[in-house]
């Protein structure tokens, strides 16, 4: 990875996403892509795991597979980031993630994501 990957996603990660996460938490970023998933997944500290996707349609299928990702894997909240969206992308999101608390959708332009994450779409 890039060495100014990681402050770039952790800002993201803040300033965007508005993670609340200590400080230390940022101090380990993990960038991989999903040929699977068809998205980018990102792990910050071991609690937050943050998908990127330019593949709207299928937001269930990612929202799905990100709950399952956290809970398997003990993290603690799951962000699903897409550049866009239809109009009922929040209904689909709330009923693939079952209305959880600690998963969330933003939809955020693809120009504004960390260069590292748009080059490894």
């Amino acid at each position: 990875m890039h060495p100014d990957a990681c402050p770039a996603v952790a800002e993201f990660a803040r300033r965007v996403l508005g993670c609340q996460c200590a400080p230390e938490v940022f101090d380990s970023i993990a960038l991989t892509a999903d040929a699977g998933l068809a998205c980018v997944r990102v792990v910050i500290g071991a609690r937050l795991l943050i998908y990127f996707a330019v593949a709207p349609a299928r937001l269930a299928a990612l929202a799905t597979a990100g709950i399952r990702e956290r809970d398997g894997r003990g993290y603690n909240r799951f962000r699903l980031v897409l550049n866009a969206a239809g109009p009922d992308a929040g209904a689909q999101f709330q009923a693939a993630t079952g209305g959880d608390a600690k998963a969330h959708l933003h939809l955020v332009p693809e120009a504004e994501w960390p260069a590292a994450i748009r080059c490894l779409l």
